[in-house]
């Protein structure tokens, strides 16, 4: 949530996250811009970010056979992470 231009009020923020890079052997290295697209836009300088093969989050991203396995492989980050009331 961002404030609104000229109120006291929130409004969802517009970000739009923008990726240049090469995906080397098992390294993903490029530079990675935030852009608030709302009323008042505003850009961030690139950040240079390198994401390197991971066994446990290549794990995490198979997917389940049911849906029954995959509740059971989320249902503790969701009680954890997800929505509260």
């Amino acid at each position: 949530m961002v404030p609104r231009a000229g109120s006291k009020d929130y409004e969802p923020s517009r970000d739009l996250f923008a990726f240049d890079g090469r995906l080397r052997g098992a390294a993903l290295t490029g530079l990675v811009t935030r852009e608030n697209r709302n009323a008042t836009p505003s850009r961030s300088a690139p950040e240079k970010v390198t994401l390197r093969e991971s066994r446990e989050e290549t794990e995490l991203m198979q997917g389940a056979a049911t849906y029954r396995e995959w509740r059971e492989r989320w249902q503790p980050i969701l009680e954890h992470r997800g929505p509260k009331g």
